[in-house]
């Protein structure tokens, strides 16, 4: 019985495991991308065009009292997902329209 619990329990641990693994693999593709989009429309096309395609909307991160929005952004990439290339330009709370739920980030990435 024993063994059956470590081998199930194992197995959740795998399975959790390759689903992060994937959910990170699946970030790193869409920040590849936002990075080629940001060059390509560095060198040429409108620039409030190019200004849409680098924001970027955040549910559920945690609200604080000293809410620092945008270095929370700049860790969240620098620490969290290691990607060394991307900068919060920007980053605001909007309000909620529920008490219960934190207010979604939109943030404008460079």
């Amino acid at each position: 019985m024993h063994e059956d619990i470590d081998t199930t329990m194992d197995t959740v641990k795998k399975n959790t495991r390759d689903e992060i693994e994937s959910d990170l693999d699946l970030l790193h593709s869409k920040i590849d991308s936002l990075v080629f989009i940001n060059h390509v429309h560095n060198s040429a096309g409108n620039t409030s065009e190019r200004d849409k395609h680098l924001n970027i909307a955040i549910r559920d991160l945690p609200e604080s009292d000293s809410d620092n929005v945008k270095s929370k952004i700049d860790k969240l990439f620098k620490d969290g997902l290691k990607f060394k290339v991307v900068v919060c330009e920007k980053a605001e709370r909007k309000k909620s329209r529920s008490e219960s739920e934190q207010g979604i980030i939109i943030a404008k990435l460079t």
